[in-house]
């Protein structure tokens, strides 16, 4: 009785991550955004639309995200003005800029001023890609190399 209690929890718990995660997933949009800059001015995420964008929720403390911004800021030396890169985090305005002022990359940061869980962000860095119409396309939900970063890119050229 207690195994059959087990796997009945366990299908409804994986048919409910299954659930969120496409639930998150098609309500992703670049409408949804709430950001500032890194000034404190609130942005319009219609700033976005009309290139592809790669934008990853990230973290100062993250050391999976540290390693994986440098590689985002490569790729897109690489391609140039084609692709935009945003980068967005949760976290208080001042530790926020004082990362970004400690690096030099080429891409936008912007604060969020709803909390990650109110875009279904439970992990990062989470990625999400969008073509230039601001149709999300793709996302990772771990580190990605530059050769994967590269990969999802094509689909939203």
């Amino acid at each position: 009785m207690l195994l059959i209690i087990f796997v009945g929890a366990l299908i409804a718990g994986v048919a409910g991550a299954f659930y969120l995660k496409r639930h998150y997933f098609d309500s992703m949009s670049l409408s949804r955004l709430n950001l500032v800059d890194l000034t404190g001015e609130k942005v319009d995420p219609k700033l976005f639309v009309g290139k592809p964008v790669v934008l990853v929720f990230w973290a100062t403390w993250c050391p999976s995200c540290r390693k994986e911004l440098p590689e985002f800021d490569r790729v897109r030396k690489s391609l140039g003005d084609d692709v935009l890169f945003v980068a967005i985090s949760d976290e208080d305005l001042g530790e926020i800029n004082e990362f970004v002022r400690s690096k030099e990359y080429g891409f936008d940061f912007y604060k969020s001023d709803s909390n990650l869980l109110f875009y279904g962000i439970r992990t990062i860095p989470r990625t999400f890609f969008f073509d230039a119409k601001g149709k999300l396309v793709a996302e990772a939900q771990k580190l990605i190399t530059a050769d994967e970063l590269l990969g999802y890119i094509k689909q939203i050229q």
